[in-house]
């Protein structure tokens, strides 16, 4: 990629209400919050070169594992995207699934686990159908992705094939 740039953009709107019996108003509260992750074409802190995104089908109970240090996933421009550090990450289902989900991240069985923004032994979260994405993201310098820190694990754990989504920015250097 010799040009662009990644504007990951999460937004949240609450609204709650309380039907107390016998009131004529019930009291009404609402909130919302929104939060950018922004950054620019360059290898430096707050930067990428590297964008990611794909969609993809795991038959039922199958996995992916992807390696993100290797250049064998593309950019967006179909150009190979070997990362040097992980800025950012976004996993959703596209469509199918069922209530079981689908992991993102190390379940114990994978070497050379990328952990991407989590903590502990074997970082992951599941996803679901009609769910909230998985999100994370670190402006400044990212995740380190090394030959011993590369591989990002995708799960079906349902019955039924499902179509996920992954986009995911960093920088080559």
């Amino acid at each position: 990629m010799t040009a662009g740039s990644w504007r990951l953009t999460t937004a949240l709107n609450v609204v709650g209400i309380n039907a107390f019996s016998g009131s004529v108003n019930p009291p009404k509260t609402k909130d919302s919050v929104a939060q950018i992750q922004a950054l620019l074409f360059g290898v430096t802190d707050n930067n990428v070169d590297q964008v990611i995104f794909l969609n993809r089908t795991l038959a039922a109970s199958a996995s992916d594992l992807l390696n993100l240090f290797d250049g064998s996933l593309p950019d967006i421009t179909g150009t190979a995207a070997p990362m040097r550090h992980l800025k950012g990450v976004m996993a959703w289902i596209v469509s199918g699934g069922d209530a079981s989900g689908v992991t993102v991240g190390d379940t114990g069985a994978i070497a050379n686990p990328m952990p991407l923004f989590f903590g502990g032994t074997h970082p992951n979260q599941t996803i679901y159908p009609s769910g909230p994405p998985l999100l994370g993201g670190e402006n400044i310098t990212g995740v380190v992705v090394s030959n011993t820190v590369k591989n990002l694990n995708i799960t079906n754990n349902g019955a039924v094939s499902v179509i996920y989504g992954l986009a995911l920015a960093g920088t080559s250097t």
